[in-house]
């Protein structure tokens, strides 16, 4: 995974998991952003960045939560000392993040996800 997938891969890790560190007006100016970028992985993975350098608490918190996904994954052998767990037949570690399908569609639906209907009727209103 190149570091422009890496990039959009946690993010869009972060605002499936943490999604109360982004506002609703966040949420569109991101959507806003991507949608003026090309479907470009190192396009869209420059965006974000640098969307997240104009919010550092949101920055300082992904990386928090990656710093934790990272700490649990981690095991402690008997002699005290740390080592990481690599998947069956893996030289990589696996750091508990799911791989996402990194392209504009798939972030774009990370950062507006579809209303969720709590009265069945408004559902199938916009259905018919």
């Amino acid at each position: 995974m190149s570091i422009y997938q890496k990039t959009l891969n946690d993010f869009i890790h972060f605002l499936k998991s943490e999604p109360s560190w982004f506002s609703e007006s966040d949420r569109t100016e991101i959507a806003e952003l991507i949608e003026s970028q090309d479907d470009d992985t190192k396009a869209l993975a420059n965006a974000i960045s640098e969307w997240l350098e104009k919010y550092p608490f949101v920055y300082n918190a992904m990386q928090r939560f990656k710093q934790e996904i990272h700490k649990s994954s981690q095991i402690h052998s008997s002699n005290g000392h740390i080592s990481s767990p690599r998947g069956p037949g893996s030289s990589k570690l696996n750091d508990n993040i799911p791989k996402y399908s990194i392209d504009k569609q798939s972030l774009k639906n990370a950062i507006l996800p579809m209303p969720i209907y709590k009265d069945s009727s408004k559902q199938n209103q916009s259905n018919n």
